[in-house]
């Protein structure tokens, strides 16, 4: 399938080990991904979609995340506007998250359509459990990775910061997202 982005791929995905986890932030606004035990994101794109038809071709084209406005001159865009898979931070249309994952894979670097890391990817706190299974479905069989992973963002950077001393043992975790926000609360127990 054809993608158009200003987004360079990377070339080092096998110098991973399969047991080096992909690390997946899939915010409702933008999507991250890269490797465990490296502090950024590799690839940081718009979590949105779109799938124009060239005017001369009429070849389905599909566009992911940002893309250069001065391209669209060369495509009918009137039937397809930028979409997103997410509903107030759930996911709900999994056509469009495979797109955007068979994006962030091919950008990462891997070859064809399995991924043989595991994959640790973050979700909205109380993620319904019929959008969990739909995701942890659209992993294991569409990508065949060997392992599945799910967590909440604003826990794992607390946890973080919590270990680099920034914070105490008992807080708030606040995530302010693209279309909610959560306070988690975090208490030791003795």
């Amino acid at each position: 399938m054809p993608f158009i982005s200003q987004i360079q791929r990377q070339s080092d995905y096998h110098r991973f080990p399969p047991s080096v986890p992909i690390v997946i932030d899939n915010g409702a606004s933008y999507f991250r991904i890269g490797w465990a035990g490296e502090s950024e994101p590799r690839i940081i794109f718009r979590n949105i979609v779109q799938r124009p038809r060239h005017k001369t071709t009429g070849e389905t084209v599909t566009i992911v995340g940002d893309h250069d406005p001065a391209l669209l001159k060369y495509f009918d865009c009137t039937r397809s506007g930028p979409r997103s898979a997410f509903d107030a931070d759930v996911v709900f249309q999994f056509e469009i998250m495979e797109y955007i994952l068979d994006f962030a894979f091919d950008r990462l670097g891997a070859d064809g359509s399995e991924i043989d890391h595991p994959v640790l990817i973050t979700e909205c706190p109380c993620n319904p459990v019929q959008s969990r299974s739909k995701m942890a479905e659209l992993l294991f069989e569409t990508y065949g990775v060997p392992s599945v992973a799910f967590g909440v963002a604003a826990a794992f950077s607390y946890k973080y910061n919590q270990k680099r001393g920034i914070c105490d043992r008992n807080g708030l975790a606040i995530c302010s997202g693209f279309t909610t926000s959560h306070v988690i609360p975090t208490v030791h127990i003795l």
